[in-house]
């Protein structure tokens, strides 16, 4: 009996089909690469972004009165207004547990919506004494994008006299305000809010107005 083997034509006809499958096991190979690596950087940019977003928390719900003065009078480092603020926190986004400026504001996109952005001076290496010192904002995070609006409010308290009795007394009044400047009403919020599209972000703050001023003397103008 005599044994045929493969033909040259069955032979490059086989090699052909081999070749064509790997080059589509290749092709399939490339495609879920591609896809694996950007839904790997989707994921590694949503992680970054909820760290911050924690970071963010954490430095906004530390906030503190702090402080300074402007050359006439001592007054606190805070600056409120209806796009944003600027404020201390003893707990950094970037940089730990360090001393800091910060400031939040909203920003308009390139789609005409607001996104909320989140930056920092450290001070580390630095002392806040004077309330128009230039300090490196080098650090930068967006919180939150694509919102239809973004808008603050502080809950300041101010002392009225009550006039509704015999005797002269009187009390704190809290009253939430589209701005403050603590330099010059000498007064710091004791919560602030942030209103996202509609969902309200409300951080506490450390009532420690009384105290602070009690250690200025009055030649410091408070």
């Amino acid at each position: 009996m005599r044994h045929r083997g493969f033909t040259l034509i069955e032979l490059l006809i086989a090699t052909s089909v081999l070749m064509l499958l790997m080059a589509l096991c290749m092709y399939g190979y490339q495609l879920f690469n591609q896809q694996w690596g950007k839904k790997l950087s989707e994921f590694d940019l949503q992680f970054q972004k909820f760290r911050n977003y924690e970071m963010a928390s954490n430095t906004l719900k530390g906030i503190v009165p702090y402080m300074v003065n402007d050359g006439e009078s001592a007054g606190f480092y805070f600056l409120g207004r209806d796009n944003g603020f600027t404020a201390v926190s003893p707990i950094s986004v970037f940089s730990g547990n360090t001393l800091v400026v910060f400031r939040v504001f909203k920003e308009q996109n390139l789609q005409g919506k607001f996104k909320l952005v989140y930056e920092e001076a450290s001070l580390k290496d630095t002392l806040l004494v004077n309330a128009n010192q230039q300090l490196p904002f080098s650090k930068r995070t967006v919180l939150f994008d694509n919102q239809e609006f973004i808008d603050f409010r502080y809950r300041v308290g101010t002392y009225v006299e009550d006039l509704s009795s015999d005797s002269l007394g009187g009390g704190k009044k809290y009253e939430w305000h589209q701005s403050i400047d603590g330099l010059k009403k000498k007064s710091h919020p004791v919560q602030i809010e942030i209103s996202l599209s509609g969902f309200l972000w409300t951080f506490n703050v450390a009532n420690r107005v009384s105290a602070l001023k009690s250690r200025y003397s009055k030649s410091d103008g408070i």
